[in-house]
């Protein structure tokens, strides 16, 4: 969502009220986004104290082998999957130009 905030001004179909400023919308998804992981943190941290210590080690490892498995079954299965994943390298390019313009618009000229 914050991929897309940034280089469309949207949040998926829902499009920002004009009143509202991009950087303010960036602020409050971020915001949600911790007040979201926070109890699923805690419960994270609450397994991890019991019988099931030694699970901790391996669960960066297991993740990554899990995004990598079904990256590439969507990548081989599904058509729009394959057309995302083709155009990372265009969609970071214009996230980063996207930034930037924000910060142009917004924080500069707070600074100057």
């Amino acid at each position: 969502l914050l991929f897309t905030l940034v280089t469309t001004g949207t949040l998926g179909w829902w499009i920002l009220p004009a009143h509202l400023p991009l950087w303010q919308a960036i602020v409050g998804l971020i915001l949600l986004y911790v007040l979201v992981s926070i109890p699923l943190r805690a419960m994270s941290w609450a397994f991890y104290r019991g019988p099931y210590r030694s699970y901790r080690e391996g669960e960066g490892l297991v993740t990554l082998a899990v995004i990598v498995v079904v990256a590439l079954i969507a990548y081989n299965t599904v058509p729009e999957a394959r057309d995302v994943m083709d155009n990372i390298p265009l969609a970071l390019e214009r996230f980063g130009d996207a930034l930037r313009n924000a910060f142009d618009t917004s924080v500069k000229p707070l600074i100057d």
